[in-house]
């Protein structure tokens, strides 16, 4: 068991890690995020693992993630593709438009149930984001440690 190979990349707003899983039994482990996310599983077939319960998820699939819950994937396929996609925000709350069919057991849709706002953010804040993510990038680059996007 492998751990996935893993690019980043970050254009305009939006910060995308790229999970290449070669083998079928390779993992990504158990980590949290300060804010919800998608992973798009691109290809392949993947275990999700939230709050101790198992989803198996077969691409194409948007899988929703919550903000601070442990999640971790384990590749069900060789040559798995997962690509967890993340905005670059401000503030502690985004509300999210999800599909049911994407969160996995162990969460619960009642958790993700907010009206949807039109939030709009200055170019500034924006740039600031941006400056902000890069320096996590170059560290991350730097690092072995987590880094919470």
């Amino acid at each position: 068991m492998n751990e996935a190979l893993i690019s980043i990349g970050c254009v305009s707003n939006i910060y995308v890690r790229q999970m290449h899983f070669v083998n079928a039994g390779d993992v990504e482990f158990g980590h949290s995020h300060c804010f919800d996310h998608l992973s798009l599983l691109a290809k392949g077939k993947v275990l999700c693992i939230v709050n101790d319960k198992e989803t198996e998820f077969c691409a194409p699939a948007m899988i929703f993630i919550k903000k601070d819950t442990m999640h971790e994937f384990v590749s069900l396929e060789n040559d798995s593709l997962i690509y967890c996609i993340h905005a670059i925000r401000n503030g502690d709350s985004v509300e999210d438009i999800i599909d049911p069919n994407s969160i996995p057991e162990g969460s619960s849709i009642l958790d993700y149930a907010k009206p949807v706002v039109n939030m709009v953010s200055s170019n500034l804040v924006i740039e600031k984001e941006i400056q902000r993510h890069e320096t996590l990038l170059s560290e991350y680059k730097t690092t072995t440690c987590d880094i919470n996007i």
